[in-house]
């Protein structure tokens, strides 16, 4: 018995050092530092569809702020799984401009509704032509939420509508892209340099130049999303809420967000 159970410790202790080797082997290289932008005001740096624990985010608004401050960013748009009856008004928190943009369903995809000026006095939802316009009645501009996404129930199915935005690239979509294996890998260098590790699932040659089905002549302005999740069990409307896993953790100084 002593000879196996030794047997399995070595076992165990043999695949701990080859995954700890491999995972030094195959990291990313680092992350080289952006130029400072110009001191004038003419950019500002922030962070487009984040959810907290309204909805299936693991961060309190406050803390996913305060991150926010410690990275240098000025804005984040939170855009949490709602019906648009409650949209709270812009607000600074630990310095950082706190947009409410939530995040309809719709029978042919998520929206996210920007710029609304009032909350509406009934839930947004149903077919995805009707919701756009009751974003537009409000004030709001509807932006298609991780239009290709590898999950069929996430993409965008309402060609011939008129939006004002789609999501060039978002990360959920991204890792979902990814066989189990690679993202095991990931997994195990994310805890040794997270940001690029992340930043390596991302194919941009996969990033179509507009949702599909949408005519070559309609304008609209295109977004990267960042789309963090951190709840196991929610459904695709972030209605049930589950385990939170905190990984990688909200820091700032650049080292995640």
């Amino acid at each position: 018995m002593r000879r196996f159970l030794k047997f399995i410790s070595m076992t165990a202790a043999a695949v701990l050092a080859a995954a700890a080797v491999y995972a030094v082997v195959t990291l990313p290289p680092r992350a080289l530092a952006p130029s400072p932008p110009p001191s004038d005001g003419r950019l500002v740096w922030g962070a487009y569809h984040v959810h907290s624990t309204r909805s299936d985010g693991s961060g309190s608004l406050d803390e996913i702020a305060a991150a926010a401050a410690r990275a240098g960013l000025h804005f984040v748009v939170f855009t949490d799984h709602s019906d648009a009856t409650h949209v709270d008004a812009p607000v600074y928190r630990s310095g950082v401009l706190c947009i409410d943009a939530p995040e309809l369903s719709t029978q042919s995809g998520h929206l996210v509704a920007l710029n609304l000026q009032r909350p509406s006095a009934y839930p947004l939802a149903g077919e995805a032509r009707d919701v756009i316009e009751d974003i537009h009645r409000l004030g709001g501009w509807a932006v298609a939420a991780h239009p290709e996404s590898p999950r069929p129930e996430l993409r965008w199915r309402a060609p011939g509508v008129r939006l004002d935005g789609f999501e060039w690239l978002n990360v959920d979509s991204e890792w979902r892209a990814h066989s189990a294996w690679r993202l095991l890998g990931a997994g195990l260098r994310t805890f040794i340099r997270a940001p690029e590790t992340i930043a390596s699932l991302f194919e941009a040659t996969r990033v179509p130049a507009r949702p599909n089905g949408m005519a070559d002549g309609e304008q609209m302005f295109s977004l990267a999303a960042l789309d963090a999740h951190a709840r196991f069990g929610s459904d695709s409307n972030g209605a049930r809420r589950g385990a939170a896993l905190h990984l990688p953790p909200l820091r700032g100084g650049g080292e995640a967000f």
